[in-house]
């Protein structure tokens, strides 16, 4: 998914609801699997360090029983407030036990399924191909390795095996051009004469 459409495909759903929107963002910023989302509860959202909410996945929820930390994000903990403040209006416990979001008829916690659907019919009103709820855990995935280590990435995503996270690692000829020119940089100081002049080849 390119950036503009994660941005398109967030306003839509941001259209359809409060529920729509805390979904995805959720799913787009923490990069849980769908069958982790699910099994969250409400009281699981943790306030930690300055107030920057987070998930703890116990061994029950977590892919390979591996219980991991999951960092929210500022906009996808707002979104998801938002969302609880709206349920807790229809007389929804807020806090209290249960999934972080309910399915359309307030009768039980969103399903595997349920989340699948929704996030293809958002996909499909932003006009956006293929997405799924994988996709969206795909695409936080690429932007996170751009941006930090593959190792910050691998505990994120709850992989156990780092070669795993390697497969989001692709590299274009413009990252080497820049990669190399960096180097080259590095080399000759910047054209500044602080580098020595050059590389010893000798």
């Amino acid at each position: 998914m390119t950036v503009e459409e994660e941005s398109r495909f967030v306003r839509v759903a941001a259209g359809i609801g409060r529920r729509e929107a805390a979904v995805v963002v959720f799913l787009l910023r923490t990069g849980l699997r769908v069958a982790e989302f699910c099994a969250l509860r409400r009281e699981q959202v943790a306030w930690c360090e300055k107030m920057r909410p987070a998930v703890m996945l116990d061994a029950g929820q977590a892919k390979g029983r591996r219980p991991r930390l999951v960092e929210i994000s500022a906009d996808a903990g707002r979104a998801m407030e938002e969302y609880w403040e709206e349920e807790k209006g229809r007389g929804m416990i807020w806090l209290g036990r249960g999934g972080l979001a309910r399915n359309e008829r307030g009768g039980g916690n969103l399903t595997v399924r349920g989340v699948q659907r929704m996030v293809e019919h958002v996909g499909r009103l932003a006009g956006v191909e293929w997405v799924t709820p994988h996709s969206l855990r795909h695409t936080l995935a690429t932007r996170m390795v751009e941006v930090a280590p593959v190792t910050v990435v691998q505990q994120m995503l709850g992989h156990a095996d780092l070669r795993t996270t390697q497969l989001y690692v692709t590299t274009s000829r413009e990252q080497v051009r820049r990669a190399l020119a960096k180097v080259v940089r590095m080399a000759i100081g910047d054209g500044d004469g602080k580098g020595g002049g050059g590389y010893n080849v000798g």
